[in-house]
C-alpha cells in the first residue's frame, strides 16, 4: 500500500510539472523627464535699505546685498548642454531702452507710492558704476560654474536714464525674482 501510495504521488508530481501554465502580462510604465536640478536661495526675502534719490541720479548704486544660491539633485540634460539658471521677473523693460530689462520692480496697478525709474539690479560682482557686462538681466543665464554668488542693489541705470529725473519718482520699491532652471 505503501508503495502504491508513493507511485501515485510520484505521477501526480510529474503529471503537474507538465501541464501548461497560464501566460502573465505585465504592464510597465514610465515618463521621461529631462534631466533638472533644485535650485536653493540663501533667503526667501530680501530688504534693501532706503537709498536717496539724489545718489541714484548721480549714477550710483546702491544697497549692495549678497545672496548665495546651489544647485543639487542635477540630472543629466541634453547633450551638448549644460545646467543653466536664468532669471524672469517684472522690470521696466523698454520704458527706459537698453537699460530697462536689468531694473527690475514690480508696481501693481501703478500705484503712486511706488518708485518710477528706479530698479533692483543683480549682478554677478557689486560694481561701482552701471556695466551691463556684469548686470543679469530678463532671461539672461547665470554662469553656474564660476561660484554661486549673486548681488542685489538699487539703481536707476546707466549715466543717461539716471539723469532724467522728470521721470523718477520715489516711493516703495519690489521686485519678485524667479530664479528659473533649465539646460542651455
Amino acid at each position: 500500500m505503501c508503495i502504491k501510495k508513493s507511485i501515485t504521488i510520484l505521477i501526480l508530481f510529474f503529471a503537474n510539472s507538465f501541464i501548461a501554465q497560464a501566460d502573465y502580462n505585465y504592464t510597465i510604465s514610465s515618463e521621461i523627464l529631462t534631466g533638472t536640478c533644485d535650485i536653493t536661495l540663501s533667503t526667501n526675502f530680501l530688504s534693501l535699505d532706503e537709498s536717496e534719490k539724489d545718489l541714484l541720479e548721480q549714477g550710483y548704486i546702491t544697497n549692495w546685498k549678497k545672496i548665495t544660491y546651489s544647485l543639487s539633485k542635477c540630472g543629466i540634460g541634453p547633450v551638448n548642454t549644460k545646467p543653466t539658471v536664468f532669471i524672469t521677473g517684472s522690470n521696466l523693460g523698454s520704458s527706459i531702452p537698453s537699460v530697462g530689462r536689468y531694473l527690475f520692480t514690480n508696481n501693481p496697478n501703478n500705484d503712486t507710492t511706488y518708485t518710477k525709474g528706479f530698479g533692483i539690479i543683480l549682478s554677478s560682482s557689486p560694481i561701482p558704476n552701471w556695466d551691463v557686462k556684469y548686470l543679469i538681466g530678463e532671461n539672461d543665464a547665470i554662469d553656474t560654474q564660476n561660484g554661486n554668488s549673486l548681488y542685489l542693489a538699487t539703481s536707476c541705470g546707466n549715466t543717461t536714464s539716471c539723469n532724467n529725473s522728470a521721470s523718477h519718482q520715489v516711493g516703495r520699491l519690489t521686485a519678485a525674482l524667479t530664479f528659473n532652471f533649465e539646460y542651455r
